[in-house]
This record gives C-alpha cells, sequence and structure tokens, in this order.
C-alpha cells in the first residue's frame, strides 16, 4: 500500500503515516544493529520499494 492509501484507510494524514514509518525504521535499526548491517537493508529495502 502507498502512503496515501494508508492514510486514507486509517483516517489520519500522509505526513502521520511518514513520520510513523520513521520511528519504526529507527527502532528496526537500533533492535538490528548487532544482528549486522546487511539485514537493516534489506528490510529497508522492502519497505521503501514501490
Amino acid at each position: 500500500m502507498s502512503t496515501a492509501e494508508v492514510a486514507a484507510s486509517l483516517g489520519i494524514s500522509s505526513q502521520t503515516v511518514l513520520n510513523q514509518k520513521a520511528r519504526a525504521l529507527k527502532l528496526l535499526r537500533y533492535r538490528l544493529s548487532e544482528k549486522g548491517f546487511l539485514v537493516m537493508l534489506f528490510l529497508f529495502k522492502i519497505c521503501f520499494s514501490k
């Protein structure tokens, strides 16, 4: 789903969706830092691929 689709389905602004996505990625990076850089890159690519 696109950011706009998520925002519309939840009844929130697109900026809120982007902010929450950024917070989630920050948390993932922190939690996965011990697991390795490649895992983080893989998840980042999945989250932002169209």
